[in-house]
């Protein structure tokens, strides 16, 4: 391992990584099918698509201090709130810890996921957004993330965008990279946008999205600062769960 992606760190011994951590795989281990599990990844040959029977992915982009330290302490806090929601059953409501829980557990797993390809281009999460991200343990308030359920056929998917875009008003151009995951019927999207092509690369800014996914998803960061209901009023199936993935946004107008 060249350099910890979160603190640096080139001297600690290197750890596989699980891009979907081991308690998740387990509750799907009884139902091994093919086409169970599929990733879609932007490549430098367009779009590609995999598909396995099994998540045992693993990447080596992590020290073993952080790997058996932050991030283990992050599993085991994530796992008594999601397990219920990847299974179907009601939790009633999340409350602002919960949900910084589960938002900082949302950020940390799509940088990770970022790693999982091998690259083509330079990280959308550099080592200082990563860094800053390890030394707080909070997402930045610019990264947005929503929760949506899901009632479909897959059993878990992930797909990453990455996106270049322009504001008119005034003239500002802006990357983005939204990570959308599904495992059992818990959904997740993160997106974070950034400035680009200025002096002082900023990131965030003020997005504006078609209405329809009001009734589909909960957004829990940036905080909001109040409870949530679990679940949403209405659920993605697979075609749902695909133009959610793949929903395109605009920046307002300052």
């Amino acid at each position: 391992m060249a350099k910890c992606i979160f603190c640096g760190s080139t001297s600690a011994p290197g750890s596989k990584e699980h891009v979907w951590a081991q308690w998740i795989s387990r509750l799907f281990y009884p139902d091994p099918r093919p086409d169970q599990f599929i990733t879609v990844r932007q490549t430098a040959a367009g779009v590609g698509i995999w598909e396995a029977p099994l998540i045992d992915v693993k990447i080596n982009c992590v020290c073993k201090t952080c790997n058996s330290g932050w991030m283990s302490a992050l599993e085991a806090a994530v796992a008594p709130l999601v397990t219920p929601m990847i299974l179907g059953k009601p939790i009633g409501e999340l409350s602002l810890a919960d949900q910084l829980t589960i938002a900082t557990w949302v950020f940390k797993t799509a940088i990770v996921l970022e790693h999982a390809t091998p690259m083509t281009r330079t990280p959308f999460y550099r080592f200082e957004l990563a860094n800053a991200f390890y030394r707080s343990q909070t997402p930045p308030n610019a990264v947005h993330i929503w929760l949506a359920h899901y009632q479909g056929t897959r059993a878990a998917a992930s797909v990453v965008h990455r996106r270049r875009l322009r504001a008119k008003e005034p003239k500002r151009v802006f990357e983005s990279a939204t990570t959308t995951l599904s495992v059992g019927q818990f959904v997740f999207q993160s997106l974070a946008l950034k400035e680009v092509e200025a002096a002082n690369p900023s990131l965030g800014a003020s997005l504006v999205f078609d209405s329809q996914w009001q009734s589909l998803t909960i957004p829990i960061w940036p905080p909001s600062h109040q409870q949530v209901a679990w679940t949403p009023p209405k659920q993605l199936d697979d075609p749902l769960f695909r133009a959610f993935a793949d929903r395109e946004f605009g920046i307002a107008s300052r």
